[in-house]
């Protein structure tokens, strides 16, 4: 994140993937608050407690967002999943289910790759036909 100081205003950082600024104390995970979530510290309206704390207004009940903090935070939101979906997977996205039922997921780091599945848990499992044919 870099951090802009205008004399016109307090402390913000805005971040380069989304270009939304914001300050440290409302957005402190760096994950994008829901186009809906509170006004002033972006917690999602049945995860927002009585009060919640905003070093922009304090200690505050949930309130409804300005238009355009709507806009930017769905903007924001489209651009971070546009620049994740045309970076692709980052590994394999195969799932099985072990002998009790639970999922299990493939580690391998290629997503590409042609050997069978392996959870590193002794699961493994053979790549499918239709694996091979999505992965090109």
């Amino acid at each position: 994140m870099t951090i802009t100081i205008n004399p016109s205003e307090t402390l913000r950082q805005t971040n380069p993937a989304t270009r939304m600024r914001h300050g440290a104390i409302r957005h402190p995970d760096g994950y994008l608050p829901n186009h809906d979530g509170c006004r002033w510290c972006g917690a999602p309206y049945f995860g927002h407690r009585r009060l919640l704390w905003a070093a922009s207004r304090g200690m505050h009940p949930w309130e409804q967002p300005t238009e355009a903090q709507v806009a930017a935070r769905r903007a924001a939101r489209a651009r971070v999943e546009a620049e994740a979906d045309a970076r692709g997977p980052v590994r394999c996205e195969a799932m099985n289910h072990d002998s009790t039922g639970a999922e299990t997921f493939c580690v391998n780091e290629d997503p590409d790759h042609r050997e069978p599945h392996d959870d590193d848990n002794g699961v493994t499992w053979p790549v499918e036909d239709w694996d091979r044919e999505a992965a090109g």
